[in-house]
């Protein structure tokens, strides 16, 4: 094995880190795509026995650079040493970057069938196999280049799956460029001429007739890369020409400490838990002059418990009357509606839902998780059925919700500050009787009703989540996701997380309000721009801000993945096309 097969595999790594959240670098995130095409290109000589051990260099690179948080996390989640987390993550490792296989797999085949190498080609395999593969925390090739905002656009057509597309195009084409500048710089001419050589190259393939990449592909592919650029940085500079009715929500950021389940019974815990969710929401409520239309708490700013005062959910000790005061009074001072996290038990078996409490005195709707994090919330029945269950002794035994659930809310757009009771001793005295909270409560106001679409935490994630939400005619004004990184670390995967979600807004055309319980709580608006600074990682941390009930309808809401796949196989077509198949005798 040479140097360049081992930078490739190093580079590989550092595209996906750099690609992603924090550093957003997304011309460093060409990386991952460039190298993963030059493995390709290497394996071809090679028989597919070699591409093993690609695959587990490959996979390793990109764990230990970007995703080392999942030792952090297995720690968490089951109390082991340090030694048997990192045989976790390298179990995890081998397990669940499949799609670099495929990809390496998938290309060597075709190689050894057709004689002619074609963009095309690489683009839709990469894409299908992003689009297909099972991922335990998905990343995806688009989100390598989203940080570009103008090519991030494309989301809002294809999907994140449009922008690994792209990012594969771009990748050859940076390929071309570099090896024509080599070849160039070789023959000792200027840069300027070397410049003018390539421009030659790309429009009449005069000389470079190695890379077999015609003229009119080639000006193609330029093409494509201006247009979407302009066409994106357009979408981005759109302003809304109607009046708009305004949305006043509060975030709190409580930064509660990770739920461990021996706090379960820790009173002192629980009480200080929810201490610091009155003390926030109260101040939210205070800061705002009593504006406020929606205060929205995070994932587990008060965890184990529910305000659901059902037979089950008291038989169970699920509810508690403490964690619905607390809720009940903030609403009724306030007058405003409540969105926040609660456990809840249905039928014999428990939920992470996400609960609206009106302003009008009583719970509204609720929500019930639809997608678990396996070994966080549920354990996989082969897990259940062995040893390994009594390892992962942090995990939830929490049930999949049934369906989405869009939950509706009022608001009064209220711009003038409202007359409040002083916090004193006598108002909050009645936190002891929840039944004297719910008395006596006055009058409502608010006539105006929006929707949002609640996401819990990792439902952020995947596009198809979301896309569930427009499938009736009732359309969501807002994307709500209430998160807690608290069990990966706090930096890396919290940055992570905010940024793949981001792409959310783009897809819908909605603003994505992401309310987090120790960072990074964020706001983004429907062409993916912060709405405000994201708050800070480990702290807690209160924004308030006022958002237009505004929306951009898009193509990839209405459609879906069926555009996305419809292009991959089309340009799988067209790069098979007029491609003549190889010998049998020739196949290497």
């Amino acid at each position: 094995m040479n140097k360049r097969y081992y930078l490739l595999i190093l580079f590989l790594g550092l595209g996906v880190l750099f690609g992603l959240e924090p550093f957003a670098f997304w011309f460093l995130g060409l990386l991952t795509p460039i190298s993963l095409i030059l493995l390709a290109k290497y394996h071809f000589t090679k028989p597919f026995s070699s591409i093993w051990k690609t695959y587990l260099l490959s996979s390793f690179s990109i764990t230990i650079f970007a995703f080392n948080w999942i030792v952090i996390s297995l720690q968490n989640l089951t109390h082991l040493s340090l030694f048997w987390a990192l045989i976790g993550f390298v179990v995890y490792t081998i397990l669940f970057q499949c799609k670099i296989l495929f990809f390496l797999l998938i290309t060597k085949y075709i190689h050894n069938r057709f004689q002619k190498e074609s963009i095309w080609i690489y683009a839709s395999i990469a894409t299908l196999t992003d689009l297909f593969t099972y991922q335990v925390f998905p990343w995806f090739y688009g989100n390598l280049i989203s940080g570009n905002g103008g090519l991030s656009q494309i989301a809002s057509f294809t999907g994140v799956y449009g922008l690994s597309f792209v990012s594969f195009l771009l990748a050859y084409f940076v390929i071309q460029f570099i090896s024509v500048l080599i070849n160039k710089r070789k023959k000792n001419k200027s840069l300027l001429q070397t410049a003018l050589d390539w421009i030659e190259i790309v429009f009449y393939d005069s000389e470079n007739k190695s890379l077999k990449f015609g003229s009119f592909e080639n000006y193609f592919l330029l093409g494509i890369f201006i247009f979407l650029q302009i066409m994106g940085m357009i979408r981005q500079n759109q302003t809304p020409n109607q009046k708009l009715d305004f949305v006043t929500v509060g975030l709190v950021q409580t930064n509660t400490p990770i739920a461990l389940k021996e706090y379960t019974t820790n009173s002192d815990y629980t009480s200080q838990a929810y201490i610091q969710l009155a003390r926030m929401g109260f101040k939210s409520i205070y800061d705002s002059g009593g504006t406020l239309d929606l205060l929205i708490f995070p994932e587990s700013a008060a965890p184990f418990y529910g305000t659901n005062p059902n037979q089950e959910n008291k038989m169970t000790k699920m509810y508690d009357p403490n964690f619905h005061a607390i809720i009940a009074l903030l609403s009724k001072i306030g007058k405003t509606d409540i969105l926040y996290n609660e456990m809840q038990s249905q039928f014999g078996k428990t939920y992470n839902s996400v609960t609206l409490f009106s302003h009008t005195g009583n719970k509204s709707d609720s929500y019930f998780k639809r997608r678990l994090v396996p070994m966080g919330e549920y354990l996989p029945e082969w897990i259940q059925n062995s040893f390994l269950k009594n390892v992962f002794t942090e995990v939830s035994a929490y049930s999949r919700g049934e369906t989405h659930k869009m939950i509706s809310f009022h608001y009064q757009s209220r711009t003038t500050k409202q007359d409040l009771p002083p916090l004193n001793e006598d108002t909050l005295s009645v936190l002891t009787d929840i039944n004297k909270i719910l008395s006596d409560w006055p009058t409502s106001s608010a006539k105006n009703q929006a929707y949002l679409a609640p996401l819990i935490c990792y439902e952020g994630l995947f596009p198809e989540d979301v896309l569930d939400y427009f499938t009736e005619n009732q359309k969501p004004d807002f994307l709500v996701n209430l998160v807690n990184d608290s069990w990966f670390g706090n930096y890396l995967e919290n940055y992570q997380h905010s940024g793949a979600a981001k792409l959310r807004s783009i897809e819908t055309g909605r603003f994505l309000i992401r309310s987090t319980l120790g960072g990074v709580s964020s706001v983004t608006d429907p062409y993916g721009q912060k709405v405000i600074p994201d708050s800070k990682i480990g702290q807690p941390e209160i924004q308030l801000i006022s958002l237009p009930i505004f929306s951009v309808e898009t193509f990839f809401t209405k459609w879906g993945n069926l555009t996305m796949i419809a292009i991959c196989i089309l340009s799988f077509l067209v790069g098979i096309l007029n491609n003549p198949t190889k010998d049998r005798g020739n196949k290497s």
